[in-house]
């Protein structure tokens, strides 16, 4: 189901610096604010994997159905045609496909999927808000809103940079909302995407860290970031996390890729 071509988005470079992530209103349990520094730029594709790249399609809607080991061996496939040290581990196919981290993300030349600390500085633009956009809720009701036209606290609205339960009934073409700061496409909604890191901990450290990652820990849960076109609007946040099981392939979960320097 994988496909060996290069992402056809070309990649924006993020550079590093140190992200003081936020607790923004719509605020949850397990997203305490901290500082984390990232000392290693990285190139991210501008938009989600599309079902054309990954194989499953033609088309440029963002490809969805995606399980953590199939995500993880897509960027492997993508290296090894770049001639590119993989980043994951990966044996079996189907059904029994199993991968898992081969080291340290962070310091791995070849394409593999965002650490969740550079998703979230990706998702940010640059900003503190709790959007990209520069806005936020401007009431608590507005949280689980899905009448559409959800107007935000900067005179902006949520659906103009994100695919969500306000307007929307499947997964969208990438491109189709307007992008982040940084020149990314649904970082807000659309498909919800995989990242590296396994999903261990219930709760961010309170003290600052330096180039985080989760390692596999049980191999079972991985994080899953950006919020998706049936989430309600506090879970297109920049700050909002949850976790899916690694074999989750629903019709909402898809992916993005990174590669370091």
């Amino acid at each position: 189901m994988t496909s060996r071509s290069r992402p056809r988005a070309p990649g924006v470079r993020l550079p590093w610096e140190q992200l003081e992530t936020s607790s923004t209103n719509g605020h949850k349990a397990g997203e305490d604010p901290h500082e984390v520094t990232l000392t290693r730029p990285f190139w991210m594709g501008v938009t989600e994997v599309t079902r054309a790249q990954f194989g499953s399609g033609t088309d440029d809607l963002a490809a969805t159905g995606v399980s953590w080991d199939a995500a993880a061996a897509f960027t492997n496939a993508l290296s090894t045609a770049a001639g590119l040290t993989p980043c994951y581990a990966c044996e079996g196919e189907g059904e029994a496909l199993t991968c898992r981290s081969a080291m340290d993300p962070t310091t791995c030349p070849g394409w593999r999927l965002p650490t969740e600390a550079e998703w979230e500085k990706a998702a940010r633009g640059g900003r503190t808000t709790t959007f990209s956009n520069g806005g936020g809720f401007v009431v608590e009701d507005d949280i689980a809103r899905c009448d559409g036209g959800l107007m935000l606290d900067n005179g902006e609205t949520l659906d103009s940079i994100g695919n969500y339960c306000g307007d929307a009934t499947a997964v969208a073409p990438v491109r189709s909302r307007a992008p982040n700061p940084y020149g990314l496409y649904d970082m807000h909604g659309n498909a919800i995407e995989w990242c590296t890191d396994g999903y261990e901990y219930s709760a961010y450290p309170d003290t600052p860290v330096t180039d985080p990652w989760e390692p596999d820990g049980d191999g079972v849960y991985r994080v899953l970031r950006g919020g998706h076109f049936r989430s309600d609007p506090v879970d297109l946040r920049s700050a909002a996390r949850t976790r899916g099981n690694h074999v989750a392939d629903t019709e909402t979960v898809g992916f993005r890729v990174v590669r370091g320097e």
